[in-house]
């Protein structure tokens, strides 16, 4: 089973096109700065995401416990480049969880879960 760590570029590609698809389909438009603050976030959570990874992989958290984890970063995904659109903020706060969403299932997918 690959680590989260040694397939980070495929995995942060993945978050990053989810996040241009949930921006087109929740704004029509800002594809780009949706992907700008997907890869912030990501890297903002990337000392994080290994490691809760491995645990997951290794049956030390279920996938419930994985997602609560990821969820428990959200404020971290700040969303600066789309609050610099001036999206309005339920707006953002749909991106933010579909985003959450997308970074989930990204590594769980990237390391075969």
């Amino acid at each position: 089973m690959p680590d989260l760590e040694d397939a980070w570029d495929v995995f942060g590609a993945t978050v990053q096109k989810g996040a241009g698809d949930l921006a087109k389909n929740l704004f029509s438009d800002w594809q780009e700065p949706a992907k700008q603050d997907a890869a912030e976030f990501i890297e903002l959570a990337r000392d994080k995401l290994p490691k809760w990874t491995r645990a997951l992989a290794q049956g030390h958290l279920s996938k419930n416990e994985f997602s609560l984890l990821l969820r428990s970063l959200e404020g971290l995904a700040e969303l600066n480049a789309l609050k610099a659109k001036g999206i309005a903020k339920q707006k953002l706060e749909q991106f933010r969880m579909g985003l959450i969403s997308i970074v989930v299932n990204a590594a769980l997918a990237t390391v075969g879960l």
